[in-house]
């Protein structure tokens, strides 16, 4: 159902996401939203006030629509601060990956997701929590982020997606870990892996389907250990994913839980979440907040 409340959204955008001219950018947007009958209020973000504290001041106006505008960094801080909120959430991706958007089906095209922001339906997606940090995508540990570290602002800036590909063929000599994941109370399970990662939605960058099986709405978080060692098995399991067969690799082991436990057996490894590396811990804790986003999709 179209909601005549996105007309009173107040739209969020971060000027250094996307390319070319912010001012034409910004410009280009209001006159999007304006085309919809929208006569909200716009926020720019800036180095002292980030998307997720305008966001929290808006909610805590009572404005109960946010059209946010920007890369899945900007994307993330008022999904985090949105959640539980009843506040619905509208998403204009301007950034390199643009995930979040890509694995909900919102469109690339500024204009098309305006559009959605204004007559697109609502969706009511899992959020998870790893120790404490919010994730809507996948939280890791291991490999992966390594990977997100390395792939910094300025290398992303540079070359883009190539920026997470070098990344990847750098650290193909990282060792494995041993690994101890307890699923829901369950027995512990021990694993030689990469890399563990916990996803809530599965396409990773690139459009990669990493976790095919991850349902926003299922209320449970799927598991997937990779224990790829050598740089051919990597091959294999790369063009698994390529193909949306990764589940059938030999080299992946797919699991499910609500509450997961991951406990390093092999000294302590950096996480992940959404794509933000953390420091190194030996124990990370997640859980899922079933239907806790309110999404406007196609």
């Amino acid at each position: 159902v179209a909601s005549s409340s996105a007309k009173h959204a107040v739209i969020i955008i971060n000027p250094v996401s996307g390319q070319g001219d912010p001012t034409e950018r910004r410009k280009m947007l209001l006159s999007l939203a304006h085309s919809h009958g929208w006569k909200g209020k716009v926020e720019e973000t800036t180095q002292t006030r980030g998307a997720g504290a305008i966001a929290s001041d808006a909610i805590q106006q009572g404005i109960k629509e946010l059209i946010v505008c920007g890369g899945d960094g900007t994307i993330m801080e008022v999904l985090e601060v949105g959640a539980i909120q009843h506040v619905v959430i509208s998403v204009i991706p301007l950034g390199t990956g643009n995930l979040f958007a890509q694995n909900l089906g919102i469109p690339l095209d500024s204009k098309e997701a305006m559009k959605v922001a204004f007559t697109g339906v609502t969706r009511h997606i899992d959020v998870g929590n790893a120790n404490g940090h919010f994730f809507s995508i996948i939280a890791g540990m291991g490999m992966d982020a390594e990977v997100m570290r390395d792939a910094n602002r300025e290398l992303k800036d540079r070359f883009g997606l190539f920026a997470y590909v070098w990344s990847v063929f750098n650290r193909l000599s990282t060792k494995p870990g041993t690994y101890e994941v307890i699923l829901d109370k369950k027995k512990p399970q021990r694993f030689r892996a990469k890399s563990i990662l916990v996803a809530n939605l599965g396409k990773i960058t690139g459009g990669i389907q990493a976790v095919p099986k991850a349902d926003p709405e299922s209320g449970t978080l799927q598991v997937a250990v990779i224990n790829a060692q050598v740089w051919y098995a990597w091959i294999s399991l790369i063009f698994n994913a390529l193909r949306g067969t990764i589940h059938k690799s030999p080299h992946y082991t797919l699991l499910q839980g609500k509450t997961i436990t991951i406990r390093t057996l092999t000294g302590p490894k950096r996480f992940q979440c959404d794509g933000d590396a953390f420091p190194p811990t030996d124990l990370l804790r997640i859980q899922i907040t079933p239907a806790a986003l309110a999404v406007r999709v196609p």
